[in-house]
């Protein structure tokens, strides 16, 4: 049992982390990784034997990293350590019925805070320079995001954020969230609508398969009138924001005339979807030459040129990118070994988060986004794919109440 001196200890060390992390997620990479830290001195507070397996099995993609990384005798410790971040997830996550669920509950309407301002002021800013950033978005640019964030990472957070105003709103009515209805209502009109403004094509994956995969959970177990009716929104919501909204319209031109360029074999320089399928063809060219064992981060560079040549991509050498989605970034570094332990992993958590119907469309979502950004080669990503969904599971499961 915790003393009350620990349990306060335990509450103040997860607050002080959470905010870190937040505002980390936007501003700061260091408050990002003290965020990390602090959310695990709780459970050095009360170790219990059951954490144990947990611990584990949720350090397994840093294990396979640390094992790959000793059998090719080439340790990476900036690359070491940035995997070293599941191990503070796992002492993180391991209790993850203890946490609090009022603080968690407070923690994500400041997430909803922050990212409703951050789309507010992008947006503002947006519409001040119009005509310029319409015109960029026809040449693969993307709407500036008013924090220190890349505008896909950007995307994912907002993406989160309104499904979960979606959930509360429309599918789960019984529980409140702090906000009544019609504030929630305000919110999520926001937020949907600078998704659909700052046409993120990752954002927008996510944000779709997310509700789709949400939609398809009610339609099956508890069809009724809402889930019917939110069914047909989603399927004429992207036909809508292209006749209204011009930054989604330049946007989906601009992916048709990448499509185009890739298909018919134009030239694909200056067009960011075909720099990513060129970049996979390269990965697996490289893959398919050493599929037991892969490469070091080291080599990363160096492999991935002769992918280019080996592939025979007509990407100019400043157009060609690094290795853009996580599928092929587990083979290429870890080998075959290291995929099937990385499946097994996702496989893992989204069996400890199954009670949650939120958690596990925002999970399916980021797994589709990995398609097109490797999440989990940078620090952002893997706190995206990893705490928020936990806050959801957390917020979402009101009967681990430990008050």
């Amino acid at each position: 049992m915790q003393s009350r001196k620990q349990q306060a200890l335990a509450i103040a060390f997860s607050f002080l982390g959470a905010i870190s992390l937040i505002i980390g997620l936007f501003f700061s990479s260091f408050l990002l990784s003290a965020g990390t830290v602090l959310l695990t001195f709780p459970t050095f507070l009360n170790w219990k034997k059951k954490y144990t397996p947990i611990v584990f099995l949720l350090s397994v993609p840093f294990l396979s990293v640390l094992f790959s990384s000793l059998i090719q005798n080439a340790l990476n410790y900036n690359y070491l350590l940035l995997k070293f971040s599941f191990v503070l997830f796992a002492l993180f996550a391991c209790r993850k019925h203890e946490l609090e669920y009022s603080l968690a509950r407070w923690i994500y309407l400041l997430l909803i805070l922050v990212v409703t301002s951050i789309n507010i002021s992008s947006i503002i800013n947006y519409l001040y320079h119009f005509e310029q950033i319409n015109n960029s978005l026809l040449r693969s640019k993307s709407i500036p995001i008013l924090a220190k964030i890349e505008h896909i990472y950007f995307g994912l957070i907002s993406c989160s954020v309104s499904l979960s105003l979606f959930y509360f709103l429309f599918l789960n009515q019984k529980q409140q969230f702090l906000l009544n209805r019609k504030t929630l209502s305000i919110f999520f009109v926001i937020n949907i609508l600078s998704i659909h403004i700052l046409s993120s094509r990752t954002g927008l994956v996510v944000l779709y398969v997310g509700l789709a995969s949400m939609l398809l959970t009610y339609l099956i177990k508890r069809p009724n009138k809402i889930v019917k009716r939110s069914i047909l929104a989603l399927i004429l919501l992207p036909i809508l924001s292209f006749f209204v909204l011009p930054s989604f319209q330049n946007k989906m031109y601009n992916s048709i005339e990448d499509l185009d360029s890739l298909i018919n074999r134009k030239d694909i320089n200056h067009k960011s979807m075909a720099q990513r399928v060129e970049s996979w063809r390269a990965a697996y060219w490289c893959i398919s030459k050493k599929p037991i064992r892969g490469y070091t981060k080291v080599e990363e560079r160096e492999v991935m040129a002769k992918g280019y040549q080996g592939s025979k991509s007509k990407l100019f050498v400043q157009n060609r990118l690094d290795i853009h989605t996580q599928y092929l970034a587990e083979p290429f570094f870890r080998g075959a070994f290291g995929l099937i332990l990385f499946i097994f992993f996702v496989v893992y958590w989204f069996s400890l988060l199954s009670k949650s119907p939120l958690a596990i469309a925002n999970l399916i979502g980021l797994s589709f986004s990995m398609v097109l950004e490797p999440l989990l080669e940078r620090q952002l990503g893997f706190v995206i794919f990893l705490y928020l969904p936990l806050l959801l599971w957390r917020i979402e499961n009101v009967e681990y109440e430990n008050d």
